[in-house]
């Protein structure tokens, strides 16, 4: 079962890092990361339980999608904070955001276009989930 996890982490690692690479989100990257990471999200998207996931995608309407894709997958974080600084967005989502900050799970990430910055955040949130 740790190599199972471990190999997930790696998985999990990669996408980050396609993610921090990429200069503007797409479908296939949106593609990549369901079928790499959200396993819940792609049942409910063939199950037609996605609401307007597919047409937001079809739309281009990407910071809208990643938002969608994290209440699909991560229906009980939602994001905390999101803001622009020094050239670059930033994303914390949270796990349990009731609690005081200090006493909750956060995901982070920052780049420097919004949607690639909630899709990291969405990676970072599939890894603390799956640690626990």
């Amino acid at each position: 079962m740790t190599a199972h996890i471990g190999a997930h982490q790696t998985d999990l690692d990669q996408l980050i890092c396609r993610i921090e690479q990429a200069a503007a989100p797409d479908a296939w990257l949106f593609a990549d990361i369901v079928s790499s990471a959200c396993h819940r999200a792609e049942s409910m998207r063939r199950a037609g339980h996605a609401g307007n996931y597919d047409h937001l995608l079809d739309a281009g309407a990407w910071t809208e999608a990643a938002l969608a894709l994290a209440e699909l997958e991560l229906p009980t974080w939602k994001p905390r904070r999101i803001g622009y600084d020094g050239g670059q967005w930033h994303c914390r989502l949270s796990a349990r955001p009731w609690l005081v900050e200090d006493l909750d799970e956060v995901a982070e990430s920052c780049h420097e276009v919004l949607p690639l910055a909630i899709l990291s955040a969405i990676v970072q949130a599939l890894r603390v989930e799956r640690c626990q």
